[in-house]
């Protein structure tokens, strides 16, 4: 109970911090950009209240976090170009971590109550639980293989599965439930594994995410004058911040996050000569160009599941690659 006690503290102190920034967030205001300046760290550093061997909750304190970092960012953007004053109301409800991930603020404010039939929802977030429900201990049975706790190789194409259907199943059970609240939403992620270039894999990816890349980094000057900048300050921020969610989750830093979306960048240059390719070409080539995007997210993604494997000791059954 005293480790629930330091995590809840940390995130009401996260909450607390952003909520009382609000109204230093103002059009016009110079020390607009000052306060989130330095609100960023603070945020940031509000997970390390909780006791240092406890990972996991550090981990889900920084994620939460994050999620705020991103919301006051986007809000400082919002308020300089707004036509009219945001009440306090409307923010302390931008701030609220539901729907999940949704950190654009007018995406946010016009999210409306509509008349559906809410039954459908209620079935896909069944089927999508019952897919969670299986997947564990289908999990831990073929964790148990010797070929799993032998090869890393294999073991990381199982846990890379796994995580597909996690993520997936979790993204149909948010989009569902905000449906049936009445939430004018999209799902979180849409069915990454159908991308055919690593371009297309990171829209499809956390889409919510990508709205904020695409309102604060790609619809600005200087994705007009230097895209290819953008691209690589987008992955900048995304390494960053990564790297400092794993951080101070796990108490060191080891760059592997920074490293794999670092290694994204030239992947998705590629991706705009090898979707034109693709289009021109046929069924071979296209599933060729496919098969290479699933394999470069495939290998690069072992950075990304260390960091993993360090919050959850458990992930890996066989011995990592990285040290």
């Amino acid at each position: 109970m005293t480790d629930l006690y330091w995590f809840l503290l940390a995130v009401a102190t996260a909450f607390a911090l952003a909520l009382a920034a609000g109204p230093w967030i103002r059009p016009g205001r110079s020390y607009s950009v000052v306060t989130v300046a330095a609100l960023v760290p603070c945020l940031m550093a509000c997970p390390l209240l909780i006791p240092r061997d406890q990972v996991a909750l550090r981990a889900i304190a920084a994620l939460l976090a994050t999620e705020l970092v991103f919301k006051v960012t986007d809000f400082l953007r919002y308020v300089r170009g707004a036509r009219q004053p945001v009440t306090a109301g409307d923010y302390a409800w931008f701030l609220f971590p539901f729907p999940q991930m949704l950190v654009v603020y007018s995406k946010k404010s016009r999210s409306r109550p509509h008349d559906s039939a809410r039954w459908p929802h209620l079935v896909e977030i069944a089927i999508a639980a019952a897919c969670l429900a299986l997947l564990f201990p289908i999990g831990r049975t073929v964790s148990q293989l010797d070929l799993v706790r032998t090869s890393f190789a294999a073991d990381h194409a199982v846990k890379l599965l796994m995580f597909i259907v996690l993520v997936e199943s979790l993204s149909r059970i948010y989009f569902r439930l905000e449906r049936y609240l009445g939430y004018d939403t999209c799902p979180p992620m849409q069915f990454c594994f159908l991308s055919r270039t690593v371009a297309e894999f990171w829209r499809r990816y956390n889409n919510r995410i990508h709205t904020w890349f695409y309102y604060n980094v790609f619809r600005g000057p200087l994705a007009r004058r230097a895209p290819l900048l953008a691209v690589v300050l987008a992955f900048f921020i995304s390494g960053l911040l990564h790297e400092a969610m794993f951080a101070v989750a796990t108490s060191r830093v080891d760059g592997y996050q920074m490293t794999f979306f670092m290694l994204q960048i030239p992947a998705v240059v590629a991706s705009i000569p090898l979707a034109r390719w693709a289009e021109r070409s046929g069924l071979l080539i296209t599933s060729l160009i496919r098969g290479a995007a699933i394999l470069w997210m495939a290998t690069t993604s072992i950075f990304f599941f260390h960091g993993v494997h360090r919050v959850f000791p458990f992930f890996y059954a066989s011995h990592p690659w990285l040290p």
